[in-house]
């Protein structure tokens, strides 16, 4: 077989210059790295290997990595003095070795113990996700269950997709949306089952998966000491089209709040490689930069690779070497031609909010150029302590109301109003929403913080006033209602009147009743008519008929309480002896009843005369009334001296006479017919 060594840097190219150190003469420490489990310092009884596990130097940074059977080969500089550690393995004590090399090139040998901690009790379980999930697909999952503990124990592992929709097992069988593994682990030691399934291709581009594991003792009565690691979750997206060789990091986004008085927290990679070529691949090298200004190397710890591998570290530069994996092509064998590598390492203390952790690896397949991989990124964030809802300052029926979250750029939001889901934006608008209460709730989420707020919000009616009528008719006075739904007043001609309800009226008028509260003012009116009522009505008796002391639109005459038909004039001339009153009709439903008149029994006397004056005394006019035919008959107006005043042709048994123009004084009215005289009557006017 042919071994290439380079192209390498000058006096690094052959294999001589590589052991020579390529031209840097090194001392060198050999030994097994192994599980002491009595601690004595010695490899037996059930001590075992510890494969891959990392030494570090005393600045922190890894120097060698135990190779698949626990062997560890570390280069030393010469006439130094070196504290070699074991770094960060869960379940153990650091182990610390302290050398001191001579001026010569050595090689020291010396097996490295890892005693267990004291604790006895201790199962952890962790995801590495092997690909992303599509639509159509199969998604894959590796499941490691570890004992961090320092006894075996019998363990129940479970891994669910209750949260993971439209995905369904293919092996094992699904039974109830989950699997389950009952097994027995020994101390430090790993079990990785593999899950797969398939995503409905229904599932929509985004949908968010939380594949879920958990382990267990079987005997119930084991209390785990650190039960926080039982349970493992990651999120994982549904996308499209994807690069397989790609990283990944778990969790992506940090709660700063965690990192407060020195925490730190652990950062799962997941680096995934493909053989996308048509012919396998002889070796696979990945390379990966570590940030030690944010992450701390010292705390490198790996958690399982797909292949056989071996690690060589140059400062903060770690490689993975998988030799002789004759990873297979995707066109051959699809499920096949997949690898990954999932490692551990802790943040730095003192990072700041605005700190970005990112993270890409170079990855090499035979001497082909390297895939350089997408930017794995770790963010971190604060979370509002609160988030509050902002009641609006008037909130009115009928119109745009908007009820504001106090945190504007949060993830997501659901707003809540009587129990009905009414929108998911940091503001609410509602839109002519009716009066009342409201009950409104925000139920709001960033990152992982989750907000549940709440507020009662009262929506004020729009002023409104309803009037009981449009018009409304009174005789002398009245009252007129309105119905408002708020604080109101009465205007009449623009002066202010009452803040009732109800008022009474006197006047003719418009009446304007307005209504106002927070949200405006509204108005309405009603138009109101007064007829003018006269205080009583007495019935005059005349020589030969009776009238009212008033006159009106219409009349009604009555006979001893009975209504005499087809008498409506403003005079009757009895007939029969009795009690007459008559009802005085003015307009607008008003009317009033005269006093009574008394017609004695000697009626037949009365009717002799056939004229009358009524009334007489009269102010501004005064009526003739006559019983006969009127045909012919003419009615000439005279003063004291006999001049002619007026002169008319009667055409009615009743006429007005104007006396507003006469001065006080006594008149004569002659009645004519034919130029025969018939009736003369004196007029006083006062």
């Amino acid at each position: 077989d042919m071994i290439v060594y380079g192209p390498n840097g000058n006096g690094c190219n052959t294999e001589q210059e590589i052991l020579l150190g390529c031209g840097n003469e090194l001392s060198t420490l050999e030994g097994l790295i192994y599980y002491d489990a009595d601690c004595d310092g010695l490899m037996n009884n059930a001590d075992f290997m510890m494969p891959n596990a990392i030494l570090f130097n005393d600045n922190g940074y890894p120097i060698a990595a135990a190779n698949s059977e626990g062997f560890v080969s570390a280069p030393l500089l010469l006439n130094t003095s070196n504290t070699l550690n074991t770094g960060w393995i869960d379940g153990t004590e650091t182990t610390y070795l302290t050398l001191t090399t001579d001026a010569t090139p050595t090689v020291y040998t010396q097996d490295i113990g890892i005693c267990p901690t004291p604790v006895v009790h201790d199962l952890r379980v962790l995801i590495t996700p092997m690909n992303n999930p599509r639509p159509g697909f199969n998604l894959y999952h590796n499941v490691h269950a570890m004992n961090l503990g320092n006894v075996p124990e019998d363990v129940i592992l479970t891994f669910d997709n209750f949260s993971m929709p439209g995905y369904f097992f293919n092996d094992p069988l699904d039974i109830g949306g989950e699997v389950t593994w009952t097994f027995t682990l020994d101390p430090l030691q790993t079990e990785t089952f593999d899950v797969s399934g398939i995503v409905a291709n229904t599932v929509e581009i985004g949908t968010e998966y939380f594949p879920h594991a958990t382990i267990d003792f079987v005997d119930e009565l084991i209390i785990d000491e650190f039960f926080e690691n039982n349970n493992h979750s990651i999120k994982q997206t549904i996308v499209g089209s994807f690069d397989p060789n790609d990283k990944e990091v778990f969790p992506k986004e940090i709660n700063y709040a965690d990192l407060l008085d020195g925490e730190t927290r652990v950062l799962d990679y997941i680096i995934r490689f493909q053989n996308t070529g048509n012919f396998p691949a002889e070796f696979v090298r990945v390379t990966d930069e570590i940030n030690t200004s944010l992450l701390d190397i010292s705390t490198l710890q790996m958690v399982a690779a797909s292949h056989a591998y071996s690690m060589n570290f140059d400062a903060n530069e770690v490689e993975w070497f998988f030799d002789n994996i004759q990873l297979i092509d995707s066109t051959t064998n699809e499920q096949e031609s997949h690898g990954y590598i999932h490692f551990r390492i802790r943040t730095r203390q003192g990072l700041a909010v605005t700190d970005i952790i990112t993270n890409q690896v170079a990855i090499y397949f035979d001497f082909n150029e390297p895939v350089i991989t997408n930017i794995a990124q770790t963010i971190f964030y604060q979370c509002p302590a609160t988030v509050e809802i902002t009641e609006p300052t008037v909130a009115c029926a009928e119109t745009q109301i908007e009820i504001v979250a106090s945190e504007p750029d949060l993830h997501n939001y659901l707003w809540l109003v009587d129990g009905m889901d009414m929108g998911t934006d940091a503001t609410l608008t509602l839109v002519n929403v009716d009066t009342g209460f409201y009950n409104v709730q925000l139920l709001s989420d960033y990152y992982e913080c989750s907000y549940e707020s709440e507020l009662e919000v009262y929506v004020n009616p729009q002023p409104f006033v309803a009037m009981s009528s449009n018009d409304a008719h009174f005789c002398e006075e009245g009252m007129i209602s309105s119905f408002p739904n708020g604080d109101m007043y009465w205007t009449l001609n623009g002066e202010n009147l009452s803040s009732n309800a109800e008022i009474p009226v006197y006047e003719s008028g418009t009446y304007i009743a307005t209504v106002m509260n927070v949200c405006g003012s509204y108005s309405d009116s009603i138009d109101v008519t007064i007829t003018d009522m006269p205080e009583n009505i007495e019935l005059l008796i005349g020589d030969v008929m009776l009238t009212p002391s008033v006159s009106g639109l219409s009349y009604a005459w009555y006979l001893n309480g009975v209504l005499l038909e087809n008498e409506t004039e403003s005079t009757l001339f009895p007939d029969l002896p009795g009690e007459y009153t008559v009802v005085v009709f003015f307009g607008n439903g008003c009317y009033m009843l005269s006093s009574i008149a008394v017609i004695p029994d000697d009626v037949e006397e009365i009717q002799e005369t056939s004229f009358a004056l009524s009334p007489n005394p009269a102010k501004d006019l005064t009526r003739l009334l006559v019983s006969k035919n009127v045909q012919g008959l003419s009615m000439t107006l005279k003063d004291l001296t006999g001049r002619t005043i007026q002169t008319s042709q009667l055409t009615a048994k009743q006429s007005d006479i104007d006396c507003s123009q006469l001065q006080s004084g006594v008149y004569f009215i002659v009645l004519s017919k034919n130029g025969i005289v018939e009736e003369t009557m004196r007029l006083v006017v006062e």
